[in-house]
């Protein structure tokens, strides 16, 4: 049976003395570590190397559309992405794919014409993640003339619990990781030294998911195991001609 996070509380609570061997701890504490697991997977969620995979999310742009946003209110509804580091095209009609661009807000602002459109079966070269919230706004050009099925690499944020009771759904080697780096997080607002070897093995337990989750996605996705997009700073590949 998995482990729920009360369970994995009542551990870090009890690493750092606050909780006898069997006992349970108090409403108002089981809260207070509760919202402290969920912002510590957020800030998680901003660190490659912390990420287990990179989600590759289909998106059908509408013909003359340039811009769309993702998120719980967005053009596609759904969780909202922490970070866009990649992205392809396929090419109306077959199976091809042309890689896409990642560009800036510099590199976006600096094109001639963000706003020209492509010709027939032609695909997007390059999109502009624009990081709004609470949905995240992408840009594309060129624009397509068509429908046309773009794939984005995506950072998505790690588990969020909804209560105390939910089961992890992490792999293995993060629930060690998030006990004793919870305990680390709880332990001043008890006044409580981080003794060295609860220290150690929280910052042993984050070194080993970035050691394994770098062979992961260095093997599945090469370039982008470096903790930014891999293409950011390529210059944009030339518009295809309008008509």
């Amino acid at each position: 049976m998995a482990a729920t996070l009360l369970d994995v509380i009542t551990d870090a609570l009890t690493s750092i003395g606050q909780l006898g061997i069997g006992q349970t701890a108090s409403p108002e504490m089981a809260q207070q570590a509760f919202r402290k697991a969920n912002r510590m997977l957020q800030k998680w969620s901003l660190q490659k190397l912390l990420l287990y995979v990179v989600t590759t999310r289909p998106f059908a742009l509408a013909a003359t559309v340039q811009d769309y946003t993702v998120g719980p209110t967005g053009t596609f509804v759904g969780t909202r992405p922490v970070f866009v580091e990649s992205g392809v095209a396929i090419v109306p009609g077959s199976t091809m794919q042309n890689p896409m661009n990642i560009l800036t807000k510099e590199q976006w602002d600096a094109l001639p014409d963000s706003g020209v459109i492509c010709g027939l079966n032609g695909t997007p070269a390059s999109v502009w993640p624009e990081y709004t919230n609470p949905n995240l706004t992408f840009h594309v050009t060129p624009i397509p003339s068509t429908i046309v099925n773009i794939r984005l690499g995506t950072w998505e944020l790690l588990q969020q619990f909804a209560s105390i009771f939910d089961e992890l759904a992490l792999p293995p080697g993060y629930e060690e990781a998030l006990m004793y780096n919870l305990a680390v997080e709880l332990a001043p607002d008890y006044d409580m030294p981080v003794s060295s070897d609860i220290a150690q093995l929280a910052a042993d337990g984050l070194n080993t998911i970035k050691t394994n989750n770098a062979q992961k996605l260095r093997g599945a996705l090469g370039e982008s195991q470096i903790l930014s997009s891999p293409n950011v700073g390529i210059p944009p590949a030339a518009a295809a001609p309008a008509g």
